[in-house]
């Protein structure tokens, strides 16, 4: 836990109460979590099943690079997904 940041920021988000977030930003969350502790999206785990013999974290290491590589594109591109706002505590 201490390594892995998407396990690192899960942990510390869901202890601090910071789990209200935009149901936009917390669907993205969803799927970053399910792509990072699923399918490799961890490269300490990656590295970790490749030295084990397993060869499928190449592909997982790969979809991790492509992934960074297309992120990176869509930060340049000065995609945003606008501001937050306070909303009311029952619906948060």
């Amino acid at each position: 836990m201490g390594i892995c940041v998407a396990c690192f920021d899960r942990d510390i988000a869901g202890a601090l109460g910071l789990h209200r977030a935009v149901v936009v930003r917390f669907i993205l969350d969803v799927f970053a979590m399910i792509g990072a502790l699923a399918f490799l999206g961890c490269p300490w785990r990656a590295l970790l099943r490749l030295s084990g013999g397993d060869l499928n974290a190449i592909l997982g290491l790969a979809g991790l690079t492509i992934g960074i590589v297309i992120g990176v594109q869509i930060l340049k591109s000065d995609y945003s997904l606008g501001r937050s706002n306070m909303t009311h505590t029952a619906v948060a």
